[in-house]
């Protein structure tokens, strides 16, 4: 029998179902009964980390953590990312606001009903307010927006080191191409493991709307990417520029611009840094603003002002995602996207009337000239024609809807080749959009997979999804097992054949794969690991192929046999014998950016030597829209809990299976597999929280 909870009140608003992988099902008759339960459910699986997230999103992280959290307070509060959090909730239409706050009530009545949950740090960080919710999601998204040409500011406003770019497989297949007849739609989105801030929540939804299952980041107050009765979407990152940097030239105490002087928007504010015994060191931060955007001052002196398109329309992303998650048919969910709130990603979007659809979404600067990549060094300041302030119109954006191909897809890589044949035309496109340049080896990868198949049944979706074929070594073995054959060395001889045998996938059982990885991570970015034919657009699948020096590479070849020789006592050694999913479990799956697996998951040394996943799969569903309703499976890598949670479970045997979950959406069978329910009551009103 669950175990039930009911914090004392009367009037319930909402019911909380647990079910055994730890995925909330939030019941309740109004939407803010949907928030309040959802924000409950956060904070019972994470409340530290969220404690933590909604701290640096004020600018106060190091108050309470100390020094770690220094540089991103000066920067969030340098951007004025919490100030303007407070504006924008004003401004926002009183539906949001109140699923905003009834959110972050769900947060703050689980600290009071859990109070032995929260560490005492944390509890400094309470009450939560919508406006802290509002925050913490920009900061995010600016981060993300930030990931082309100004990767240094990732790092300093995300608070964490993390060096594993995010990326994502994206599929939406149309009747034409699906045995069933019905639409599909494969969600994965790959994000590194670690970061509390990119860690992904798992939850179904049923209130007033369409009964919505997905997932979001952390912290966000509703779901990114899911399904519900009649749609489903998902997100990669696309490649945008949506941000730029300029560099100013002082004049005095203000700065130049079309040869006049004007004076910096400033104020000075007071960061709090906690000391290792508890003191609390002031610091001075002087906080400005040009015409351009927020100021940053680098450790040189130098000065960079940042204007991002994200800025000028504060949390009209939740409007959009909520919209989105809402809509039943193509017109409805378009309309949410044509709101232009979006501030970036790849969307693909699948529905059970058989439609299916790609964009290259983004909030994306009408620039005055130049190309695409010209922007993204920092811009003269001093010249205000290159301060842009109106936005390519969604009319200008990639778009593809039910092509003749009968898919659409994106694993990150520019929007051109969404479909095969090719629907979009790249000369037609703006200056400010990205030109065709080479597909990722994962990208070559799916859409080999895909045009392989015209009839593609729900069974081989999963399979595909799977699929650890390394892709690189498709482009490049033959010679390298060739030019290993002809060398003179015997070791390199022996790990030739041992090359020629490997079946080249990246399973537990795979002996062959550590050997062509330890190659390739010694001649990434060097002579002997370079094409001889380059990557073709107009061969995209087939090229690049071929080594341009086939005896170097065999050198290579040799010294990473004898490498793993003296770490492993074989250079055959099996893929899950180099890499584990955690203790005892062998690895399965390998990197998407280097090796081409679809199968992604990036793996790093840990303590004993052996690869520990850190980055890759994440949440995954396939969906298959059916009159019936949806079928679906899901997984999500690391559980729905935090590692430090009493009923933390990671989801890793099924990793290391390939066996999905069927994820739970009628009522009564919620209620009958609950291991725990939570009765929320009406609460007091939560205005102006």
């Amino acid at each position: 029998m669950a175990r039930s909870s009911q914090p004392p009140s009367a009037g319930a608003e909402a019911t909380v179902y647990i079910d055994p992988w730890q995925v909330p099902h939030v019941h309740a008759p109004e939407r803010t009964g949907v928030a309040r339960g959802y924000g409950w459910a956060q904070m019972r699986a994470y409340p530290e980390e969220l404690m933590r997230l909604y701290a640096v999103a004020r600018g106060r992280g190091a108050e309470i953590w100390g020094d770690r959290y220094r540089t991103s307070d000066r920067m969030v509060r340098t951007l004025a990312i919490p100030q303007r959090a407070e504006a924008a909730l004003a401004a926002r239409s009183p539906e949001l606001r109140a699923y905003l706050e009834a959110f972050a009530q769900g947060i703050d009545d689980y600290a009071r009903a859990h109070p032995e949950r929260i560490p005492e740090q944390a509890r400094a960080v309470l009450p939560i307010r919508a406006a802290d919710v509002l925050a913490h999601a920009h900061r995010i998204l600016m981060a993300f927006t930030l990931l082309t040409g100004q990767r240094p500011l990732v790092v300093t406003i995300d608070g964490e080191v993390t060096p594993y770019v995010a990326g994502s497989n994206l599929w939406a297949i149309g009747p034409s191409r699906s045995a069933s007849g019905h639409a599909m739609l494969l969600a994965n989105p790959h994000l590194p493991w670690g970061p509390a801030a990119l860690r992904m929540f798992e939850a179904h939804l049923v209130g007033p709307d369409p009964p919505l299952y997905g997932a979001t980041l952390l912290g966000f107050p509703l779901p990114l990417l899911g399904f519900n009765d009649a749609i489903a979407w998902s997100h990669t990152v696309n490649v945008i520029d949506a941000a730029d940097a300029y560099a100013l030239v002082p004049d005095g105490d203000g700065y130049r611009l079309d040869g006049e002087r004007r004076a910096f928007d400033s104020h000075v504010e007071t960061v709090l840094v906690r000391q290792d015994d508890g003191e609390l060191v002031p610091e001075r931060l002087e906080i400005r603003r040009s015409v351009h955007g927020p100021v940053v001052e680098l450790v040189d002196g130098r000065l960079l002002a940042i204007r991002a398109a994200i800025d000028d329309d504060y949390g009209g992303w939740a409007e959009a995602w909520l919209a989105m998650g809402r809509a039943r048919d193509l017109p409805s969910f378009e309309a949410a996207l044509q709101t232009m709130h979006l501030p970036m990603f790849t969307v693909g979007y699948a529905d059970r009337d058989g439609h299916v659809l790609y964009l290259s979404a983004g909030q994306i600067p009408q620039r005055a000239s130049g190309r695409f990549g010209d922007w993204h060094q920092p811009l003269p300041g001093d010249r205000s024609e290159l301060v842009w302030d109106a936005l390519l119109p969604y009319e200008a954006l990639p778009r593809v809807v039910d092509p003749p191909g009968g898919f659409v897809q994106n694993s990150n890589s520019v929007p051109w080749l969404a479909t095969l044949p090719v629907a979009l035309d790249p000369a037609a496109r703006s200056p400010s959009l990205p030109p065709p340049w080479p597909l990722g080896m994962r990208e070559i990868h799916g859409l080999r997979l895909l045009t392989a198949d015209r009839s593609i049944t729900f069974d081989e979706l999963r399979d595909m999804q799977r699929s650890s074929r390394a892709e690189l070594a498709d482009h490049v073995l033959d010679d390298l097992v060739l030019a290993g054959r002809l060398s003179d060395d015997w070791t390199t001889q022996r790990a030739a054949e041992v090359l020629a045998r490997w079946d080249r996938r990246l399973d537990a059982d795979s002996r062959g794969a550590a050997l062509f990885e330890a190659w390739l991570h010694r001649t990434l970015g060097s002579p002997a690991g370079q094409t001889a034919v380059p990557w073709s657009a107009e061969h995209p699948l087939d090229t690049p192929w071929g080594l341009a020096d086939p005896r170097a590479a065999a050198r290579e070849l040799g010294a990473a046999a004898r490498e793993l020789e003296q770490r492993f006592g074989a250079m055959d050694v099996a893929w899950g014998e180099v890499n584990r999913l955690r203790d005892g479990l062998p690895g399965t799956g390998g990197s998407g950016e280097t090796l081409g697996s679809f199968h992604t998951i990036e793996y790093a040394p840990g303590p004993d030597g052996r690869g520990r996943p850190v980055a890759g799969d994440t949440f995954v569903a396939l969906v298959e829209l059916t009159p019936r309703g949806p079928r679906a499976e899901v997984l999500l890598t690391y559980g729905n809990a935090s590692p430090d949670a009493p009923f933390a479970a990671d989801e890793l045997d099924r990793v290391a299976s390939g066996v999905m979950r069927r994820p739970l959406l009628d009522r009564a069978e919620i209620e009958a597999s609950a291991v725990e329910s939570i009765h929320l009551p009406r609460a007091a009103s939560v205005e102006g929280r």
